[in-house]
């Protein structure tokens, strides 16, 4: 049963590896002159937790531009503010037949050979400035027809050597034009060892000469001009990345655009999607003010009355107070973007130094960086009047001979509403 289960789950997981990938479409914008890639610097595509994707890009050509994508999940952090410290503790193909003339006498002459080099040499640059034009034309845009045009260019070019020339062997007959070269010149070496009855004066100038052509063709590397006009009459106008896995936070997508033909880096990007965590929870931490009322203290003073014993009277206190000090939020994803959940937290006011501590529910708007409205309660020590005050029908009075209001502190609550933002995240 065990084992059923086993294999039950490893079918799902390898079904999901390689059908359920889902694509994110993204535009890129392109610059000839400065040949260059951009992409836009916020991709609004939320990710949701648990799937595959794969990253398509519009706009660029396949023949020209490959694309690696590296993704890396993090989750957001926020550091807890000291305040809250006391609260919260803890290529190869195939040579098939078509007669270039490969060697087939030996008694041909070596100025025959060399001409026979020349002309796959010329055959060669032809194809690389065709393969230029091509490139620098649709090097952001594809265009096939173009391609196709280049293409016949150079099967007709080739058919002037070999009617059979088609589109699955022109790569096979570049291919040869390379080989004779090479194979001519090993022959000339030979031939340049032994004591062949060949014009003295010559000789050595002629081989000089292949040596020459045949190392202008090896270095030309022409074989990827003719894969690179092939590859652009079936290219398409993206190109699209490996699949990645949607999970914690967010994904940070490192883009490396690369130019095939000239083998350069053309732009290296990074840009953040956000992982859509229904129901989700999370940890985060904010700093902002606070608005409460009721919780400073009052100043009581004594007053001698007729009878000489001394009334309580008191200052009337300010009512509102400010504070400024830092919530931890344990909060639930209702989306991407919406979070909420309960707070606990520390504030300081700044009328009377005195602390309060917070307790209430947040709603969190933000992705990485997050705002947050909480209401709730908030505790903070109070002086109030000793019990030892006595009362008459003139109020509230101590006996003469009191030097001063005896008071003693009491925790008092009220409401208290609050505005605060994680100002420093990090990922991780």
């Amino acid at each position: 049963m065990k084992r059923l289960s086993f294999v039950i789950i490893l079918s799902q997981l390898t079904l999901n590896i390689l059908y359920g990938q889902t694509e994110l479409n993204l535009n890129a914008k392109t610059d000839i002159k400065e040949k260059s890639i951009l992409l836009d610097k916020k991709v609004k595509t939320t990710l949701k937790e648990g799937e595959n994707y794969k990253v398509k890009i519009s706009g660029l050509n396949s023949a020209v531009t490959s694309m690696k994508v590296v993704a890396k999940a993090f989750d957001i952090s926020s550091t807890a503010p000291e305040i809250l410290k006391t609260v919260l503790p803890g290529i190869s193909t195939s040579l098939t037949g078509g007669p270039l003339g490969l060697l087939e006498n030996l008694d041909d002459s070596l100025e025959e050979l060399r001409d026979n080099i020349n002309k796959g040499l010329e055959r060669l640059n032809e194809l690389k400035e065709t393969s230029d034009e091509l490139y620098n034309t649709t090097i952001f845009k594809t265009d096939t027809a173009k391609a196709r045009i280049a293409l016949n260019k150079i099967i007709d070019l080739y058919k002037n050597v070999d009617n059979n020339v088609n589109e699955e062997n022109i790569g096979a007959y570049v291919n040869r034009d390379i080989i004779y070269a090479s194979t001519v010149k090993v022959i000339g070496d030979e031939l340049l060892k032994q004591e062949v009855s060949l014009s003295r004066t010559r000789y050595p100038l002629i081989i000089s000469d292949i040596s020459a052509t045949n190392e202008l063709i090896i270095q030309g590397n022409y074989i990827r001009y003719i894969n690179f006009i092939k590859r652009s009459t079936i290219a398409k106008n993206f190109v699209t990345s490996k699949p990645f896995y949607a999970e914690k936070d967010l994904v940070e997508l490192k883009f490396t655009f690369v130019d095939i033909y000239k083998n350069d880096t053309i732009s290296t990007l990074t840009r953040t999607l956000f992982t859509n965590k229904i129901w989700g929870y999370g940890l985060s931490f904010s700093s902002g003010f606070f608005y409460t009322e009721g919780l400073s203290d009052n100043s009581y003073y004594l007053v001698a009355r007729q009878d000489e014993n001394l009334s309580v009277l008191s200052e009337r206190a300010v009512s509102a107070d400010v504070s400024i000090g830092a919530l931890g939020h344990i909060y639930t994803n209702l989306s991407s973007f919406i979070k909420t959940g309960p707070a606990l937290g520390l504030a300081i006011s700044p009328f009377d130094g005195k602390s309060r501590y917070l307790l209430g529910w947040s709603i969190l708007a933000g992705r990485e960086k997050m705002m947050s409205l909480t209401i709730g309660k908030a505790w903070a020590k109070q002086k109030q009047i000793s019990s030892s005050v006595r009362v008459d029908d003139q109020g509230q009075y101590f006996p003469k001979g009191t030097a001063s209001v005896p008071t003693f502190e009491k925790i008092v609550n009220s409401w208290f509403i609050g505005f605060s933002y994680n100002i420093a995240t990090t990922r991780k």
